[in-house]
Order: C-alpha cells, then sequence, then structure tokens
C-alpha cells in the first residue's frame, strides 16, 4: 500500500524545515529527527508564545524510530489486520487528497502512539515526502542518525 497522489510541493510548502534539510542532503532519519526535537524545544506551532514541554521519557531516536515502524508496518505489511480500519480510510477515494492524508495519518498515529497531534503531523509529512522522493528508500534506518 502507498499513498497516492502525494503532493509534494504542498507538503514542503507546509513544512520549510523539511524542504531546507533536504536541499541540504540530510536523510530521512535525520530530517525526523530534527522534527522531534524542534516540537520538543518549541510544542505546538500552532501557539504563539513558546510553552516548557514536558518531555517524553523516550528519546528523540526511539520516538521516530516507534513512529516510522508503525507506519512501514502501515504502509508495507498487508497481512497486519490491526491496520485495516486506516487502510480503508486512507483508500477511500474522497481521502485522496495530500492535505486529508496528512491529517488522517496524524490523527489516528498521536492515537496509536499515544502521543500529541502537533508531534506526529511533521513526522508523517517526513514520511510521505521521503516515500514520495525516494520511495522505499525512506524505510531504510539511517545508522548514523541514531548514534551507532
Amino acid at each position: 500500500m502507498t499513498p497516492r497522489h502525494i503532493d509534494s510541493p504542498f507538503l514542503l510548502k507546509k513544512f520549510p524545515e523539511i524542504a531546507r534539510m533536504m536541499k541540504q542532503g540530510s536523510s530521512w532519519d535525520e530530517i525526523g529527527l530534527a522534527m522531534l526535537r524542534d516540537f520538543q524545544r518549541f510544542g505546538s506551532r500552532q501557539h504563539s508564545s513558546a510553552r516548557p514541554r514536558r518531555g517524553s521519557t523516550d528519546s528523540p531516536e526511539l520516538q521516530w524510530f516507534s513512529a516510522k515502524t508503525v507506519l512501514r508496518l502501515l504502509f508495507q505489511d498487508d497481512s497486519s489486520k490491526d491496520f485495516d480500519e486506516i487502510r480503508k480510510r486512507l483508500d477511500d477515494s474522497t481521502a485522496a487528497t495530500t492535505p486529508l492524508q496528512l491529517a488522517t495519518l496524524s490523527l489516528w498515529l498521536a492515537g496509536y502512539l499515544g502521543k500529541p497531534v502537533t508531534m506526529t503531523t511533521p513526522l508523517v509529512a517526513t514520511v510521505l515526502l521521503g516515500m514520495a522522493w525516494d520511495g522505499q528508500a525512506v524505510w531504510k534506518d539511517d545508522a548514523a542518525a541514531f548514534g551507532a
């Protein structure tokens, strides 16, 4: 399963920091980790004033790896019945636009992982862009990004 019709320009406009990192040649893992660190540092971009965030006890590396693993299972492992409902929603032609895919996946992932949607949205955007630009390479783990 792959998302249909990913509108890369929409995602790059919505997340200019991802576009900047792509131009610098950052790996998808480096971008995902940067999005998490940015979230932990500043919280939601929707709030006008930065508030101190109560961070998760999980490291950014573990949070990114967990989110990426769940999304990999969703998109790559059709045998997993746990994801049938979200797959059905994503396959619905009325939800095929990138903004709806981003919102649907972000909300679902937030609920699945028990994380704020303001954290999962940039992670989903990173994965969608990775799938659109590099296909299967988005799933390759960058050992350097995980400190190995």
